[in-house]
C-alpha cells in the first residue's frame, strides 16, 4: 500500500564526502570578465601569493602566503541563493576516470559502488553547491612586512589556539606568537620568539578536551618545538608562554606530532616515535620513508617535477593512540597504523602512488594523491568507499586539518531537535485534507545541501576547498526530503548499530561523555519519529509502529489514528513535548480511517468503479488495513508497557501516560477477546496485576465487550462491593452471560459476612437462600450487622422466598437466643430483658407455626385421595397402636418408633422425598413444641393449639403434638388422655407424669435433632403451668383415665401400678376401682402386696417415731423440773 519514491530503489547511498569551494582565488586579484580579456598574458610563472599554510575553526578561516601575508576570511551561505550562477573558470570541470587509467581504483561504499565525485554542476539544473558559499575577508594583515634590506617571510606554519587567543606562526625558523583578533605580535615579554625551530606542533589531545586522558585544561595548551638538537616542551596561556622540558634529540625534522608524551616526528628518510617521559628519551626507529630500493633518478616514471619525490606524511589517528605512517614501496604506497608504542595496529591501507598528504578523521583515512584524485578508506575496515576527483588546473597542494572544525552554510537541522509544545486538541486544516498527504517530489529546497562541517582543508596553489561531511542528521534529512525513507532508515539503522557497539564494546573509561551518547540518541529517535510517521501516512503501519517505538515517540500521537479508543477523553488537553521538526506532521496525523481514504483514493481513484468507498475491492482492502493499524497499535503499546516494566514501573513522572497507554490497551484486547483467546488472556493478566487503567473509561468498555467476571474483579478489588455483587447476582440468575463464570457462592458469603452495610447484606442474603439457604441463613446470623437486622421483617422476607431458609433462619435465631438465656436475661436488639423474653417466645411461635403449616400442606388430601404423607402416618400410628399390647413392645414410646421409621422403599422419589421432609420437619415440630422455660413459656401455647386442632384428622395422627401443646396451658388430662387412651403410649404418658409435662427425654431430644438437622431451640425445665401440678397427681390422673376408660388395657393399668405404686395411695386406688372391675391377682396381686407392705413399713416406722418424739417429751419434761426445782432453792 506504500508509495514510496522510485528513486529509492536506484540511488546509492550519499558518500562520506562533498568537495566545496570556499575561495577561488585567495591573495589573487579577481578581474571581471572584461578586464580579464583587456589583461595581457604574463610569461613565465605567475608571480601572485602562493598559500603555505591555513587554519580555522568556527566560520573562521585564516590563510598565510609566501609573501607574509595572513588573511582572514568569514565563510556564510550567499545572501541570495536563488541568483543566477556565476561565472566559472574552465579549469573547474569535472575530471572523470575513464579507462585509460593505467591503475583504476574500485569505488565502493560498504561493498556498493560509487561514481567519483567532484564539485561539477549537477544534471538537475539546480545551481551547484559551492555557489552557496560567500567568504568575505575580515582580516588582510603582512604579517612580515618587506623592507629594504628583507623581503616578505613566508607564513610556512599557522597554528590556531582559539581557547588561549592565540595564531602561532612558523617563518624560516622562527616562532611567533599573535593575538587571534588582529594578528598584533603579543609582547616579548610574556611570548617571546623561539628561534632555530625546524617544526612546532600542539599536543593532539588540545582538540580534544573531551578526552578524559588528557591533561591540560582549556585555558593551558602543550606545545612541541623541535629544533636541530633539542625538544622542547612548552605551556600556553593568556598569560604566557613557559618552558615545561627538554630533551636533547639531533635530527633535521621535517614534520611531528605529539599526543601527551609520545612524540612522533620523521625526517627525510625515517620515521621514529620518542617517548618525552622516559630519561633519556627512547627513541623507536619505525619505517623508512621510502622502502624502495629504486633512487628517484632510476625511476623510469619520475621526472623533474616534485610530484615523484618520497615525502614523509602522517597523521593521528583521534580517539586514539594510534598513528599513521605513509610509506612507498615502489609502485604503490603503504599506509601503517602503529601504536604508542611503535607495535603495528589494524590493517594495511594501500595507495597507488605516493601520497602528497594524508589526513584522518574520526571515521575515515584521506589521502591526496598524485594521480589528481584524493582517496578515502573506512578506518575501522581499510574499505576504499570514495574516489574524490580533482578539478583541472587546481594545483593542489596539501590536505590542511583544521582540527577545531569549521561550519559550512547549509541547513543543519539542529532546531529540529528542540522541543516544542504540541496540544493535542490540534486538529489539521479541514479544508484540504489531502494535500497534506500528498507524498512530495524532491524539489531544489531538498536538494540543496545541508549543513556540514569539515576538518579537512584542500590546499591549492591560491584556492581552498573544504572536504566537507555533512552531519549525519543532515545526511538523513536530505534523503527523506528526497522521499527516500527506507535508505536514510538504512542509515540510522546503521548509525544506530554503530554506536550500540561502541558504548557496548569500549572499556568504561575510553566512553564518550554520556552528553555526546545522549545528543546520538537524540537524533537517532528524532529520525525514527519521522521516518515513522511518514510511513504513517502511506499507511505502512508495521513499519510506523516499529519505528516509533524504536524512537521513543509518545503514544498519544498513535492514539490520535483511533478516536474511537475511550482513552482519548484521558489526553483531550493535553499539552505533550515533541520534536520541532515533527510538530507540523504531528498536526497531520488524522484518524486511521481517513488516513485509508485519503490513500486509497490516490492510489485507486478514479479508474475503480463505482468509487473507493463501495467498490467491494477496497472495501475489503480498507477493512484489511483498519484491522492491521489496530493489530499495530496493539503490538506498539504492548511493547510500550513491556519497556516501561522493564525500565522500574510507573512513576509520577509518567503515570499520567501510564494511564492512557493501559486504558488504551483494555479497549483493543477488549475488542478481540472473542476471536483471540490470547488477547483475552493478556487482558486477565493486565488488569489482575498492578496497573494504570482509567477505571471509569473501561467500565462501559468492559460491559460492552460483555467481560463481566473481569469487571466484578475490578469492582471487588476497588472495594466497589455492590457493583461486583451487582454483576455476579446478574451472572447467576443469566441475565449476564460470560464462559468464565463459576457459580461461587462461598466467596460471595465470605464477603458479606464481613460487610457492614446491613441493607446490603440482607438484598444479598435473601437473593442466595433460594440457591443455598444454609449460607443465606449463616450470613444473616453471623455477619458483622448481623446484630442490627430486623428479625420479624427478615424472617418474612426470606418467607416470601424460600420457607425453608425462613425456618432455618428463625432456629439459628432462637438456638442463639437460647444460649444466651444460658448466660444471663436475654438480649435481642438492645431490648430489655422482659421485651426479649416475649420477642424470643414470638419467634418460637413463628417457628412452630411454619412448621405445622408445612405439616399441613404436606398431609393436605389431594384430588386422588389421602397425600402419600398422611397414608404413612396413620400406618405408622396405626402399627405403633397394634403392637401397644405386647408386651415386649410396652417399653417403646411412639417417638421412638417415630424415630425408626423410613419413607417406604416402594415410594416414588418424589413421594418418598414428601415423606422424608415430613419426616424432618416432625421431628423439628416434636422438638419445639416440648421445650419448655425455666419460668414462662416458650411460644404461644394457645395459639398454636388454635391451630393444631383445625388440622384436621383423627386426634391420634398428631397426639404426641397436641399433648405438648395441652401441656404448656395445663390441661393435663386431656394431654394424657391422647397419650395413653388415643395412641396408646403409655411410655409417653408415664414420662409426661414424671416429667410434670414433658414427653421427651433428654436422648430423644438429642435423636430428634439430629434427625431434624438443626440445632436446639430452646432450653428444657418445668413449664411455670405445670408448677402447681406434682408428679403424684399426674400419675393420679392417668391412673383414673385408664380404670376409667372403656378402651382401657389391663397391661397399662398393670404397668402403671407396678412403675408407681409409691405415688398411687391403696385407699384411693380401691375407692376409685369400679364397681364392675375384676379382682385379677395377676393385675392387682402385685400391686396389693407392694402397697399392704409399703402400709405396714409406714405404720412401722410411723409408732417408731412416735416412740423417739415421746421420749424426747419426757427427757425435755425432767431437765425442766430439774431446772425449777434449782431455781427454789436459790
Amino acid at each position: 500500500m506504500s508509495l514510496s519514491s522510485s528513486a529509492s530503489s536506484q540511488a546509492s547511498f550519499l558518500p562520506p564526502f562533498e568537495l566545496r569551494r570556499l575561495i577561488r582565488p585567495v591573495f589573487a586579484q579577481e578581474f571581471a570578465p572584461a578586464e580579464a580579456s583587456l589583461q595581457p598574458p604574463q610569461p613565465g610563472p605567475s608571480k601572485n601569493p602562493v598559500i603555505r599554510s591555513v587554519d580555522g575553526h568556527g566560520q573562521l578561516l585564516w590563510v598565510g602566503s609566501n609573501d607574509g601575508r595572513v588573511k582572514g576570511l568569514d565563510i556564510k551561505a550567499h545572501p541570495s541563493p536563488g541568483r543566477p550562477t556565476h561565472s566559472r573558470v574552465a579549469s573547474d570541470t569535472v575530471r572523470v576516470s575513464d579507462s585509460t587509467d593505467p591503475q583504476p581504483r574500485p569505488h565502493s561504499v560498504s561493498g556498493r559502488l560509487s561514481k567519483p565525485s567532484s564539485p561539477s554542476q549537477p544534471d538537475d539544473g539546480f545551481p551547484n553547491m559551492e555557489d552557496l558559499i560567500d567568504t568575505s575577508c575580515f582580516q588582510d594583515c603582512q604579517v612580515f612586512p618587506a623592507t629594504d634590506k628583507l623581503k616578505p617571510k613566508p607564513v610556512e606554519k599557522l597554528i590556531l589556539v582559539p581557547m588561549v587567543g592565540l595564531a602561532i606562526i612558523l617563518s624560516e625558523g622562527t616562532v611567533t606568537f599573535h593575538s587571534i583578533t588582529d594578528l598584533q605580535p603579543c609582547p616579548s615579554s610574556t611570548f617571546p620568539f623561539i628561534r632555530g625551530v625546524s617544526a612546532v606542533t600542539l599536543d593532539e589531545h588540545t582538540y580534544h578536551q573531551d578526552n578524559i586522558q588528557s591533561s591540560n585544561r582549556p585555558d593551558n595548551v602543550l606545545m612541541c618545538v623541535i629544533k636541530k638538537k633539542s625538544i622542547f616542551l612548552y605551556l600556553l596561556s593568556m598569560n604566557g608562554v613557559q618552558q615545561v622540558h627538554e630533551v636533547a634529540f639531533a635530527s633535521a625534522t621535517f614534520q611531528c606530532l605529539l599526543r601527551g608524551s609520545t612524540l612522533l616526528l620523521s625526517d627525510i628518510e625515517q620515521y621514529y616515535l620518542i617517548s618525552l617521559e622516559d630519561q633519556p628519551p627512547e627513541v623507536i626507529p619505525l619505517l623508512p620513508v621510502s622502502q624502495s630500493s629504486v633512487s628517484v633518478s632510476d625511476d623510469p616514471a619520475a621526472t623533474s617535477s616534485l610530484a615523484t619525490r618520497h615525502r614523509p606524511s602522517m597523521a593521528a589517528i583521534p580517539d586514539s593512540q594510534e598513528f599513521l605512517l605513509a610509506s612507498h614501496t615502489g609502485p604503490t604506497c603503504l599506509g601503517i597504523f602503529v601504536s604508542s608504542s611503535g607495535d603495528p595496529s589494524r590493517g594495511t591501507l594501500e595507495w597507488p602512488s605516493n601520497p602528497r598528504s594524508i589526513s584522518v578523521d574520526s571515521n575515515h583515512v584521506l589521502a591526496l594523491l598524485f594521480n589528481g584524485n584524493i582517496e578515502v578508506h573506512l578506518l575501522a575496515t581499510q574499505e576504499l568507499v570514495h574516489v574524490i576527483s580533482l578539478p583541472d588546473g587546481l594545483d593542489p597542494r596539501s590536505l590542511a586539518s583544521a582540527k577545531f572544525g569549521i561550519s559550512l552554510p547549509g541547513e543543519s537541522y539542529t532546531s529540529q531537535l528542540n522541543t516544542v509544545s504540541f496540544p493535542l486538541a490540534t486538529r489539521p486544516s479541514l479544508s484540504s485534507p489531502q494535500t497534506s498527504l500528498k507524498v512530495r517530489s524532491p524539489t531544489r529546497d531538498s536538494c540543496l545541501p545541508a549543513g556540514t562541517h569539515s576538518r579537512i582543508l584542500l590546499v591549492g596553489r591560491d584556492s581552498l576547498y573544504a572536504l566537507a561531511t555533512r552531519t549525519f542528521l543532515a545526511e538523513v534529512e536530505t534523503l527523506i526530503r528526497q522521499n527516500r525513507w527506507d535508505e536514510a532508515l538504512a542509515m540510522a539503522n546503521r548509525a544506530s548499530n554503530s554506536h550500540q557497539r561502541s558504548t557496548s564494546s569500549t572499556p568504561a573509561p575510553a566512553r564518550r561523555p554520556q552528553l555526546d551518547n545522549s545528543a546520538q540518541t537524540t537524533q537517532l529517535h528524532y529520525i525514527y519519529q519521522k521516518i515513522s510517521l511518514h510511513y504513517l501516512f502511506e499507511t505502512r503501519f508495521d513499519e510506523a509502529g516499529n519505528l516509533w517505538f524504536q524512537g521513543r515517540g509518545d503514544p498519544r500521537i498513535l492514539l490520535r489514528l483511533f478516536p474511537s479508543l475511550v482513552a482519548n477523553n484521558l489526553c483531550k488537553t493535553d499539552t505533550l513535548n515533541i520534536f520541532s521538526g515533527l510538530k507540523e506532521m504531528a498536526r497531520e496525523v488524522i484518524s486511521v480511517n481517513e488516513l485509508i481514504t485519503i490513500n486509497l483514493v490516490r492510489n485507486y481513484s478514479p479508474h475503480i468503479k463505482p468509487d473507493v468507498d463501495t467498490a467491494l475491492p477496497t472495501v475489503d482492502l480498507k477493512a484489511q488495513l483498519h484491522e492491521k493499524a489496530r493489530q499495530v497499535f496493539l503490538r506498539y503499546l504492548r511493547r510500550w508497557r513491556r519497556d516501561r516494566l522493564l525500565k522500574g514501573g510507573a512513576s509520577d513522572s509518567n503515570r499520567h501516560l501510564d494511564s492512557i497507554v493501559d486504558t488504551a490497551l483494555v479497549q483493543l484486547l477488549c475488542e478481540r477477546r472473542h476471536d483471540d483467546a490470547e488477547a483475552h488472556a493478556n487482558l486477565k493478566q493486565l488488569l489482575e496485576r498492578p496497573n494504570s487503567c482509567a477505571f471509569a473509561e473501561i467500565e462501559p468498555v468492559l460491559l460492552e465487550a460483555q467481560c463481566f467476571c473481569i469487571l466484578a474483579e475490578l469492582h471487588y478489588k476497588r472495594n466497589n462491593i455492590p457493583q461486583a455483587f451487582d454483576i455476579w447476582a446478574k451472572l447467576h440468575d443469566e441475565v449476564y452471560s460470560d464462559e468464565e463464570f463459576r457459580f461461587d457462592l462461598d466467596r460471595m458469603a465470605s464477603v458479606l459476612l464481613q460487610y457492614d452495610q446491613a441493607d446490603f447484606i440482607l438484598k444479598y442474603a435473601i437473593w442466595m437462600a433460594p440457591l443455598n439457604r444454609s449460607l443465606a441463613v449463616k450470613i444473616l446470623v453471623e455477619a458483622k450487622v448481623a446484630n442490627v437486622l430486623n428479625v420479624d421483617k427478615t424472617f418474612e422476607s426470606l418467607r416470601d422466598v424460600s420457607q425453608e431458609a425462613a425456618e432455618l433462619y428463625l432456629e439459628k435465631i432462637i438456638s442463639r437466643a437460647s444460649r444466651e438465656v444460658e448466660k444471663g436475661p436475654p438480649k435481642i436488639r438492645g431490648l430489655p430483658g422482659e421485651q426479649a423474653a416475649n420477642h424470643l417466645m414470638n419467634l418460637r411461635t413463628k417457628l412452630i407455626l411454619g412448621y405445622l403449616g408445612k405439616m399441613k400442606g404436606l398431609l393436605s388430601s389431594t384430588e386422588e385421595g389421602h397425600s402419600s404423607t398422611m397414608r404413612f402416618f396413620r400406618e405408622l400410628v396405626e402399627e405403633f397402636m397394634s403392637k401397644a399390647e405386647d408386651e415386649d413392645f410396652s417399653q417403646q414410646s411412639f417417638v421412638d418408633f417415630f424415630l425408626r421409621a423410613s419413607p417406604p422403599e416402594d415410594e416414588p422419589n418424589a413421594k418418598s422425598a414428601q415423606i422424608s421432609d415430613a419426616i424432618t420437619t416432625r421431628a423439628k415440630l416434636l422438638v419445639c413444641l416440648d421445650q419448655s422455660g425455666a419460668d414462662r413459656p416458650n411460644y404461644d401455647a394457645r395459639k398454636i393449639r388454635s391451630i393444631i386442632e383445625d388440622m384436621g384428622g383423627c386426634a391420634e395422627l398428631l397426639a404426641v403434638e397436641r399433648a405438648m401443646v395441652y401441656s404448656k396451658i395445663g390441661l393435663h388430662r386431656p394431654a394424657l388422655s391422647l397419650l395413653a387412651l388415643s395412641l396408646k403410649d403409655i411410655r409417653s404418658a408415664d414420662t409426661y407424669c414424671l416429667q410434670r409435662g414433658s414427653v421427651l427425654s433428654s436422648r430423644q431430644t438429642a435423636r430428634l435433632l439430629e434427625a431434624g438437622g438443626s440445632l436446639a431451640v430452646g432450653s428444657g425445665g418445668d413449664s411455670s403451668a405445670n408448677e402447681a401440678t406434682s408428679t403424684d397427681e399426674l400419675v393420679g390422673i392417668l391412673f383414673d383415665l385408664l380404670i376409667t376408660s372403656p378402651a382401657r388395657s389391663g397391661l397399662q393399668v398393670r404397668l402403671l401400678l407396678s412403675r408407681h405404686a409409691a405415688r398411687i395411695p391403696l385407699h384411693t386406688t380401691l375407692e376409685r376401682l369400679p364397681e364392675n372391675w375384676p379382682l385379677d391377682p395377676c393385675l392387682l396381686g402385685p400391686y396389693l402386696s407392694r402397697a399392704f407392705r409399703r402400709s405396714c413399713h409406714q405404720t412401722h416406722e410411723a409408732t417408731i417415731v412416735k416412740a423417739i418424739t415421746l421420749g424426747n417429751h419426757i427427757s425435755l419434761a425432767v431437765a425442766y423440773d430439774d431446772l425449777l426445782l434449782r431455781a427454789e432453792k436459790h
